[in-house]
């Protein structure tokens, strides 16, 4: 087991002619680095790349920096996906759950004489764009009303995806069939054949079985064995979970502030340099067109990062643009007069592409006309807001960078437009996986559509039931509950799980009680305070857990000293068990703030506590407007460190204010040297916006409270 893989072998390379330490590769070859290889760099405990993959003769070697799968299931998690896949562990420690899915159905096709694709290449059926509209949407989100709420209840459906596609038979080859004249997909009205069983509900449910069995053993037993359960299911959870080139420009806006960059530093600065996977975003949009075809900001709802393909496809346009996309991406085009999708490598010289004619209304005329360039003529034009031009020429190409990128969009149609005004599509979901040999996008579409449906009909059975529905997202509901519920906690409990049976017996998908809250709060955002943030909220369930999403203490880019004083107040909370008694304890929090706001004051805060960790968005010689992050990474330029864009920095800001740039942060290495000064104005800003979070539910009096002191 190694910690940072790169650097241990490095040095065990260099000394092996001195001590006679030979290590071997898995073939049985001995370990032979390459001529270019470069040690890991360590600045502030930090790995800024990440390191090659060394499969050992003999033994395993598992880099736990490097390895996505055992980060979030451990080696008990390792090892059940490997059974399951047959992987072998040390390559399946650098891989993902899309490929050792993947194995699986490979698996399965072999065992029943399925021939096998070497790639996918399953064309999506041509749409109208009418049709494109109702059948490519993402899962439901709702909005909730901001504000405190008692008596509220969460409800989750187990594994909804996945048990759609086994219990409806969707795959790629059993949707669209031509032997079957059903039309049973709610909105899409595509067929599913009703006489064989697909390859992916043949795979997945003997999975699926395993889990839910797992599950029922984790409720059985505590201890060691509890967690040992739980990473197994926890495996398989990511197995069943399912772009662009990372220099494709995006104009995006994030809190309220415009920027143009490349895709990978956008989406590259919620991960580290060796991390990629998806993740929840707020407050982050991007251009793009709605239902009517005309501008409009498209809310993100998560960033994806994964592994590039060996090969990309480059798609050159007229006047010099041209895109690099994924084999697999989808690229609307025009064809017959309507708007179609076809994957990138089924693009052809001639075809029509749509772009962006304007973005007025959208974003301010500097960026348009930085980010757009030269508008295409209008060559072909139809009433939107979208001109369309040629294909010149399409050609397939080696992949330069390790990653690709795309955005997870909450609002139809799925497209955005990326560098040029090109409007290109919203990639997501396993079945629509770019590496799943038998993937296609209408069964991807189907999966969504089931799931849409089935939390709406769990919507109309809580509301026939007397309960409100005040948030639904993607396979979850919170609900209030009815003014004539039982008051007995084990009553309601019991009232609740006879309507998740209810729902499950209506939806065939298994719906169960995540729990019940004293109290619970949906939050602004904090850009508009009277617009909701679907993803972000916090309450406390009647066993004393707190459930927090979009809250300071869960932000890793802020000092510790703020996500401590946060905690600490929540913890003061969770003795509230209704609002009265939360406000009841504004005078409590107040003290927290006053505590910790005159540590900082008095400088009594170690410098430590103070730090702010950032990912670069670019090398630090690529910035234009030098922000605190950058001047750090400067100062670590300066003293021989190597930087590049996506790697992480840490400071301490000194004086925010000061004339000498050199004099507003410090990086961490160099604290013990340059003093234990800090900004505490500029540190008390950061502690109110987390008291405030806290405090949303009684705002007046937290404002008045606040300001008194502030």
């Amino acid at each position: 087991m190694a910690t940072i893989s790169e650097g241990w072998l490095f040095d065990v390379h260099q000394a092996d002619d001195r001590i006679a330490l030979w290590i071997y590769t898995s073939d049985g070859h001995l370990l032979q680095l390459e001529d270019d290889f470069s040690p890991t760099i360590y600045i502030y405990g930090r790995v800024l790349y990440k390191g090659p993959s060394y499969p050992l003769f003999g033994r395993w070697h598992i880099d736990r920096k490097n390895s996505f799968i055992f980060a979030e299931t451990g080696l008990e998690g390792l090892a059940e996906l490997a059974r399951l896949s047959k992987i072998p562990m040390q390559r399946l420690a650098r891989t993902s759950p899309g490929s050792a899915m993947s194995s699986m159905q490979l698996d399965r096709a072999v065992q029943e004489s399925i021939l096998i694709p070497w790639r996918k290449s399953e064309p999506e059926a041509f749409k109208s764009a009418w049709d494109l509209l109702v059948a490519d949407k993402g899962g439901l989100v709702f909005q909730p009303p901001v504000g405190a709420f008692e008596q509220v209840a969460e409800i989750d459906y187990s594994q909804m995806y996945p048990t759609i596609m086994v219990a409806h038979n969707i795959s790629p080859e059993t949707v669209l069939c031509r032997c079957c004249d059903n039309r049973i997909v709610p909105e899409a009205g595509y067929t599913i054949c009703e006489k064989r069983e697909g390859l992916v509900p043949q795979t997945l449910r003997p999975i699926l079985a395993k889990r839910k069995k797992y599950k029922r053993l984790m409720k059985a037993i505590d201890g060691q064995e509890r967690d040992r359960y739980d990473a197994r299911q926890t495996a398989i959870k990511w197995c069943l979970v399912s772009c662009l080139d990372g220099g494709t420009l995006i104009l995006c806006c994030h809190r309220g502030r415009w920027r143009v960059a490349p895709i990978r530093e956008i989406v590259g600065s919620y991960f580290s340099a060796a991390q990629w996977g998806m993740r929840p975003v707020e407050e982050l949009a991007v251009p793009g067109i709605g239902a009517d075809l005309r501008n409009t900001m498209k809310p993100v709802t998560h960033v994806i990062k994964v592994p590039a393909p060996p090969q990309m496809i480059r798609v050159k346009l007229r006047w010099g643009r041209s895109l690099l996309l994924t084999p697999d991406h989808l690229c609307y085009v025009l064809q017959d007069g309507r708007l179609q999708v076809k994957r990138a490598d089924q693009l052809a010289a001639g075809d029509w592409i749509p772009m962006a004619a304007t973005l007025e209304g959208v974003a301010g005329e500097p960026r348009r006309g930085r980010w757009l360039g030269r508008l295409p003529e209008r060559e072909c034009r139809v009433p939107s807001s979208l001109n369309f031009t040629r294909v010149r020429s399409v050609e397939t190409v080696f992949s330069a960078d390790q990653f690709v990128y795309c955005f997870k969009l909450a609002d139809e149609p799925p497209a955005f437009f990326i560098e040029g005004g090109v409007l290109t599509h919203n990639c997501f979901g396993y079945l629509g996986y770019r590496n799943a040999r038998f993937g296609r996008i209408e069964a991807h579409e189907a999966v969504t559509a089931f799931g849409r449906e089935k939390l709406l009909q769990a919507k109309e059975i809580a509301e026939a039931s007397g309960y409100r529905v005040l948030h639904a997202l993607t396979d979850s509901l919170w609900i209030l509950d009815r003014p004539e519920g039982a008051l007995d906690l084990s009553l309601r409990e019991a009232q609740l799980l006879e309507l998740c049976r209810r729902i499950s017996e209506a939806t065939d998908v298994e719906m169960s009680l995540e729990g019940i809250y004293d109290w619970f709060v949906f939050l602004p955002s904090k850009v508009k305070l009277d617009r909701p943030v679907p993803g972000r909220y916090f309450g406390q369930f009647t066993t004393g857990e707190l459930k927090a999403r979009g809250l300071a203490f869960r932000r890793h880019d802020l000092p510790p000293f703020i996500r401590e004083a946060q905690l600490e107040m929540l913890a003061v909370l969770s003795t509230a068990r209704s609002l009265r008694e939360c406000a009841e304890r504004l005078p409590a929090i107040i003290e927290i703030f006053r505590d910790y706001a005159l540590r900082l004051k008095e400088g009594q805060v170690d410098s430590e506590k103070l730090l702010i960790t950032r990912r670069l968005t670019k090398d630090p010689s690529g910035y234009k407007v030098e922000n605190l992050t950058a001047l750090a990474a400067q100062q670590l330029q300066q003293a021989g460190a190597k930087l590049h864009a996506g790697e992480m920095v840490r400071y301490v800001i000194q004086d925010a204010d000061a004339l000498d740039k050199r004099q507003k942060v410090i990086a961490e290495p160099f604290l013990d040297s340059c003093g234990r000064g800090y900004d505490a104005t500029k540190y008390l800003e950061l502690l109110t916006e987390a008291t405030e979070e806290v405090l949303a539910m009684i705002p007046k009096e937290a404002a008045i409270a606040l300001n008194s002191f502030s």
